[in-house]
């Protein structure tokens, strides 16, 4: 699932995406708990995922014993040199062979939660 930008030429075809894949039931879970994807949420099924990067803070080095923020919440490829200064938050992958699913032609029902969710699980 990602946010919709089906006004973009060409998208969602090598769309860049720290969003994890996810099972049809859980999909209306998804939609309404994540920020990113509330309001504004499209289903893809993507033919190929390369995992190529990483998101997250990039430092660099300082005149002093530590290195400094110099980019927040950006994606780093693995072939570029920065990824060393990087403290990753989570993997980012390539999307290739798109193509957009209405959620409703998958049969989820995006009122309903039907994911099991845990109790004893801490946020």
């Amino acid at each position: 699932m990602l946010e919709d930008y089906r006004g973009v030429e060409g998208w969602p075809e090598r769309e860049i995406t720290a969003h994890p894949p996810l099972c049809r039931p859980c999909a209306p879970l998804a939609a309404r708990l994540c920020p990113h994807l509330r309001g504004k949420v499209v289903a893809v099924r993507a033919r190929q995922v390369s995992i190529d990067g990483v998101y997250g803070d990039v430092y660099r080095r300082s005149n002093g014993p530590f290195p400094v923020l110099a980019e927040k919440k950006k994606v780093v490829f693995t072939d570029d040199w920065r990824r060393k200064w990087m403290v990753g938050a989570q993997l980012a992958a390539t999307l290739t062979g798109c193509t957009v699913v209405d959620l409703a032609e998958l049969g989820v029902e995006t009122a309903v939660r039907t994911c099991p969710v845990r109790t004893d699980a801490v946020a």
